[in-house]
C-alpha cells in the first residue's frame, strides 16, 4: 500500500540518488526512458525469439525489414542448421530488439530497504511519490504530449499507462519473428527473475520511435510527494525543498514532505509526513 492510499488513489514511486540527473528531474519535470540494454540484470528483457516459418513468410519478413537476399540465405541457415556464429549473433539480436524498445521503471513500495540501498545511495538519497490517474482498471501517468506520441485508441492524449511486471523462474512463451506481431515483444520486458519480486515494479514501455525527446516531461501535479531517506544530508534537504520552493510550491502544486526513520522492532524503516518543515529541520541540527 502506498502513503495514505486509498481505493480511489493508486501512487507509484522513483527511488534516486542525490545527483544532477534527480535535481534535473525536479527542476524540469522530467523523466528519463532508459534503453534496456542498461539495465543492471542481464536477464532483463532478455527476448527468447525464433524465426520458424515458411519460405514465403520467410521472403515477407526479408521485404519488411529490407534484408538483402545474400544476408537472408546466411540468416536463415544460422536459424536452421545452427551454423557457426550462432551464439554471438544472438546475443547481438536481444540488443537490437531491446534497442527498440525504451522503459520507466516505477515500484509499488515506498519503505523497501533494499531499494534505498540499491537505487537511493545507500538511504542518502530520495524517493519520489506519482500520482497516477486510473482509466479503467489501468493507473496512468499525464506527460506532456509534445514529447511522446503514444497511439491509442483508449487512453487520451499524453497519457501512459503502467502494467505491472510478472516475476517467475522460467522464461515467457517464445516469440516466432516470422508470425507474431511486434506488440507481444512487450511480454519480455513485463517479466523478470523470481528473485526480483521485493521490487514489486510497474513499468511504462514504449517503442524508441514513439518518443520525441528524452528525457519525457511529466505534469507537474503528477508528482505528490518526496521522501528523504534516513542517511540524507541535511544540505541536500535544504537543496530538494528550494526546488519545490521554486518550482512547485510557487505554482501551487502541493508536493508533501515524508522522513525515513528505522524501526526499533524489525529490520525496516517507518515514513512519516513532515507537517512543519522548520520543526523538523530544527529537530535534525539538534
Amino acid at each position: 500500500m502506498g502513503l495514505f492510499m486509498s481505493d480511489n488513489q493508486f501512487y507509484l514511486y522513483k527511488y534516486r540518488a542525490i545527483n544532477d540527473y534527480t535535481i534535473n528531474s525536479l527542476i524540469n519535470n522530467e523523466l528519463f526512458f532508459s534503453d534496456p540494454n542498461d539495465f543492471n540484470d542481464p536477464f532483463d528483457s532478455r527476448c527468447n525469439a525464433i524465426y520458424d516459418g515458411t519460405d514465403s513468410e520467410w521472403n515477407e519478413w526479408s521485404r519488411k525489414y529490407n534484408i538483402p537476399s545474400n544476408e537472408l540465405e546466411n540468416f536463415k541457415n544460422y536459424w536452421r542448421h545452427g551454423n557457426g556464429g550462432i551464439n554471438s549473433f544472438n546475443e547481438e539480436m536481444h540488443k537490437d530488439y531491446k534497442r527498440k524498445f525504451r522503459v520507466l521503471s516505477l515500484s509499488e513500495v515506498y519503505d523497501d530497504i533494499l531499494m534505498w540501498s540499491h537505487y537511493s545511495d545507500s538511504h542518502k538519497g530520495i524517493c519520489l511519490q506519482f500520482n497516477t490517474i486510473k482509466i479503467g482498471k489501468t493507473p496512468c501517468i499525464k506527460f506532456d504530449e509534445s514529447y511522446v506520441d503514444y497511439p491509442s485508441a483508449i487512453l487520451p492524449k499524453g497519457f501512459l499507462p503502467t502494467v505491472s511486471v510478472k516475476y517467475q523462474l522460467e522464461y515467457p512463451e517464445t516469440h516466432n519473428r516470422l508470425r507474431d506481431p511486434p506488440e507481444k515483444l512487450t511480454k519480455f520486458f513485463l517479466t523478470k527473475h523470481i528473485d526480483w519480486k521485493y521490487e514489486k515494479e510497474r513499468r511504462i514501455i514504449l517503442f524508441h520511435k514513439y518518443i520525441k525527446s528524452n528525457p519525457i516531461k511529466f505534469n507537474s501535479e503528477m508528482l505528490s510527494g518526496v521522501i528523504f531517506g534516513m542517511n540524507i544530508e541535511i544540505s541536500n534537504i535544504r537543496l530538494i525543498k528550494s526546488i519545490l520552493d521554486e518550482y512547485y510550491y510557487s505554482k501551487n502544486i502541493h508536493v508533501k514532505l515524508y522522513r525515513s526513520i528505522p524501526r526499533a522492532d524489525i529490520y525496516g524503516i517507518d515514513i512519516y509526513e513532515i507537517v512543519n518543515y522548520e520543526d523538523f529541520m530544527f529537530g535534525m541540527q539538534s
